[in-house]
């Protein structure tokens, strides 16, 4: 049921659902491309290359998610 309200949102701060199908008693879900890649990525990168975000990297990561949660937010409101 998740995957029909995901699918709702309406944010470009949220990686969009585009379609999801049953094929083979298997079910998936096709997204969006990120092309920046995840934040667990950038982390494993950063830990790779021995370095620590910056200030300013963080308060920028802290931003997007603030904003995504708000587009959640907004959309759960607009469908009630």
């Amino acid at each position: 049921m998740e995957f029909y309200f995901h699918r709702l949102i309406q944010s470009h701060n949220v990686v969009q659902v585009k379609q999801f199908f049953l094929e083979d008693d298997l079910f998936f879900i096709e997204m969006e491309y990120a092309d920046g890649g995840t934040l667990l990525d950038l982390i494993e990168y950063q830990i790779s290359e021995k370095k620590l975000l910056s200030t300013i990297q963080i308060w920028k990561i802290f931003l997007r998610l603030l904003l995504g949660m708000d587009g959640l937010w907004f959309s759960i409101l607009i469908d009630n």
